[in-house]
């Protein structure tokens, strides 16, 4: 997996180009164990403020895997090509996945096509950590409603349920 690889556009981003708020919710992830949904139109910030996360728990040596969502799918989806040989579920990314117990950013969440494959596994993957007490990390242009209308109700209720959910507002940076 290649989940340490930061952009070079974000690879200079920290802690200070965190919101204060999210800072709080970042800082109390320990102890809390509640994750973030982070979201907003185009161009707000949700990415850079989500690699800013990775950049301070890779400095605070916290293990963390970042992904966007359709890479994290398109990764998964590698474990079964029909032109691999049987790969052991217990050596496949989709299994390192499901058993990784530091913090997970998935980033864009709403933006892969909404297959019956990938809600299946995205649900998983969610399912999973809200059992656990995993904390995660979502960013999307979706609000929460807007995300059940893509992925269903379940896996929205999950996140929910184990989220701070916070918009952040403004202009596309990117123009």
């Amino acid at each position: 997996m290649n989940t340490n690889i930061i952009p070079t556009r974000y690879l200079y981003v920290k802690t200070e180009d965190i919101p204060e708020r999210i800072q709080t919710i970042l800082f109390s992830i320990k102890e809390s164990l509640r994750g973030l949904y982070l979201y907003g139109k185009c161009g707000t910030g949700k990415t850079h403020v989500a690699y800013a996360i990775a950049n301070y728990c890779h400095e605070k040596k916290l293990k963390t895997m970042f992904y966007s969502s359709t890479d994290l799918l398109r990764e998964i989806k590698q474990d079964f090509d029909e032109d691999r040989k049987y790969v052991p579920f217990n050596e496949t990314n989709f299994a390192e996945i499901l058993k990784f117990n530091g913090l997970l950013i998935i980033d864009d969440i709403g933006s892969e096509k909404p297959t019956e494959w990938a809600i299946e596994t995205l649900y998983a993957i969610i399912n999973k950590r809200y059992e656990a007490v995993y904390p995660t990390i979502f960013t999307s242009n979706l609000t929460l409603e807007e995300l059940a209308g893509r992925l269903g109700d379940r896996i929205v209720s999950r996140i929910a349920g184990s989220c701070e959910i916070v918009e952040l507002q403004g202009k596309d940076r990117r123009l």
